[in-house]
């Protein structure tokens, strides 16, 4: 990384510290949150039914996006293969596990 000053190269190197702190301070906020409220059985329920309901839609998404990435990518690099130049070589297969096993 020539073009770049050292700070902006640190913190490309280092960006995988950033999940670490998200996940620290996440913890501290939810645990601060929670600090005063007394926690029986149906409460914790309630909170887990709530945090769920709000993170999990943008989850559920960011995966089918990928799997339609996935699958859409593996179709368009399959119609190519089909006029390799060495018929010998292994077919490349650029989708995940996960698409290997969708219908065709």
């Amino acid at each position: 990384m020539i073009f770049l000053p050292d700070w902006v190269e640190t913190a490309l190197l280092n960006g995988g510290l950033g999940v670490a702190v998200f996940f620290v301070l996440s913890g501290f906020v939810i645990a601060h949150s929670l600090y005063d409220k007394p926690m029986s059985l149906p409460e914790f329920g309630r909170f887990t039914l709530r945090r769920s309901l709000r993170l999990d839609p943008a989850y559920w998404a960011s995966i089918a996006v990928t799997i339609a990435f996935a699958a859409l990518s593996s179709y368009l690099v399959s119609g190519r293969l089909g006029q390799r130049k060495d018929p010998d070589l292994p077919p490349q297969n650029v989708a995940p596990l996960a698409v290997r096993h969708l219908p065709q």
